[in-house]
């Protein structure tokens, strides 16, 4: 290109106004475009930082959410589990015998399930007015709840903002803190309770032996006037009419018999036990069925139940409903 100077006029100067204009034009539109451009990489570049912050920003609340989240469940958990061993305290000691491996599985699963059912907080804070036994018991697990809550607030810490947002805190039970609330809770005098509870039981428990006894022998009686009656009779068609008579007389005694709560649980374990295959395992052997073992199943349930009542950590309202429960199994 040749350049002008004032004393050399260009090749440009002698072209005509409209093409000078058409490059003044070409020129100003590549301007704009650069600047265009520029304008756009700056903006994705401002674009792409503010999605980074945003994720950065997301990724930092979700950890904290996460860990926030996991650190309520592990500590409703943890109030759960000391109101659950201390209640097994009473339950153990309210048994009649020695529990083995299974009863106590058993019983805890029981409990453990009674306190989600029932609200961990709801039931403690109902323990604050109740005997002196439950309130001093609940007044254990609050203590030690506190103790693992502020154990716990010092590993808590919101993470260092220079670095990339974490994972949520390891949540651990004081090894020191947990042995001293089992040795509160060993240490509180259940006797009175656990005596009262395990009387009701074995009241309970001999009014369904002796109610079985006694509806064995009502069947028997029915059974051997009809089996009188069929000998003295000649006629087929009138036999069968005894045996069903026999049968629909049973049936209405078995409907209108005395039945306490203890014999409730017993008659819904063993409709279960066919029901459910996990069931049927535990509790039929070569299609016989383990009345010991469901007995003995019954009696946990049932001391669980009693327990619930007398130390009145259940409105009154629970047994009813639990009875009603059992009847449509």
């Amino acid at each position: 290109m040749v350049y002008a100077d004032m004393n050399t006029p260009s090749a440009n100067m002698n072209l005509p106004i409209s093409q000078i204009q058409e490059m003044i034009r070409i020129q100003n539109e590549e301007l704009i475009k650069k600047e265009e451009d520029a304008a756009f990489r700056e903006q994705a570049k401002a674009d792409r930082d503010r999605e980074e912050h945003a994720a950065y920003v997301n990724e930092y609340v979700n950890s904290r959410v996460n860990a926030q989240n996991k650190r309520a469940k592990f500590l409703e958990e943890t109030k759960s589990a000391l109101l659950t061993a201390a209640l097994m305290k009473v339950m153990k000691e309210s048994f009649s015998h020695p529990m083995n491996q299974r009863d106590k599985i058993t019983a805890k699963n029981l409990i453990t399930n009674f306190v989600k059912e029932q609200g961990v907080g709801d039931l403690l804070n109902r323990m604050k007015y109740q005997n002196t036994l439950v309130a001093e018991m609940g007044r254990i697990v609050n203590e030690y709840y506190t103790k693992i809550v502020e154990s716990n607030n010092a590993e808590f810490k919101q993470p260092d903002e220079s670095q990339i947002p974490g994972r949520a805190m390891d949540l651990k039970l004081d090894k020191t803190i947990v042995d001293d609330f089992y040795k509160d809770i060993t240490d509180l005098d259940t006797s009175e309770a656990s005596k009262l509870i395990r009387d009701k039981v074995a009241d309970a428990m001999s009014d369904f032996v002796d109610q079985n006894m006694q509806n064995k022998l009502d069947y028997q009686e029915i059974i051997d006037t009809a089996k009188e009656k069929i000998e003295d009779s000649k006629e087929t068609e009138v036999a069968e009419a005894y045996m069903n008579e026999a049968q629909r007389r049973i049936n209405e005694l078995r409907r209108t018999r005395h039945k306490n709560i203890f014999h409730y649980v017993v008659e819904a374990i063993s409709k279960e036990a066919f029901k459910d295959e996990n069931l049927s395992k535990i509790y039929i052997h070569e299609n016989a069925v383990d009345m010991d073992g469901i007995v003995n199943s019954a009696e946990i349930i049932y001391t669980m139940l009693e327990m619930a009542n007398t130390i009145e950590m259940v409105p009154e309202t629970y047994i009813r409903d639990y009875i009603i429960s059992l009847t449509k199994v």
